[in-house]
């Protein structure tokens, strides 16, 4: 049985499904993780698609500023920023 360093798993974003994305930093890997109660426990993400749930409808929380995402944030930055311009919300 292995032993996981607490401080290799970050959580970035959590769903509203319960789901959160999470990054494991000595792997350099993206995951999506649901809680286990559900039968698929964690698949993996590319880059892309951590943050296409991080800037989607379905996101209830994002946190930014964590060690190695920071590709990550500027990416959900970015999609919000898309976003906002694409409909017209110049807040």
């Amino acid at each position: 049985m292995s032993v996981t360093d607490p401080h290799d798993r970050r959580v970035h974003a959590v769903l509203a499904d319960g789901s959160k994305v999470v990054r494991y930093d000595k792997a350099g890997r993206w995951y999506q993780e649901w809680p286990a109660d559900v039968m698929i426990q964690r698949r993996v993400l590319r880059l892309k698609a951590a943050v296409a749930l991080a800037a989607g409808p379905g996101v209830t929380r994002v946190h930014f500023g964590l060690p190695g995402g920071e590709r990550f944030d500027r990416e959900v930055h970015k999609a919000h920023a898309d976003w906002a311009e694409a409909n017209g919300d110049h807040s």
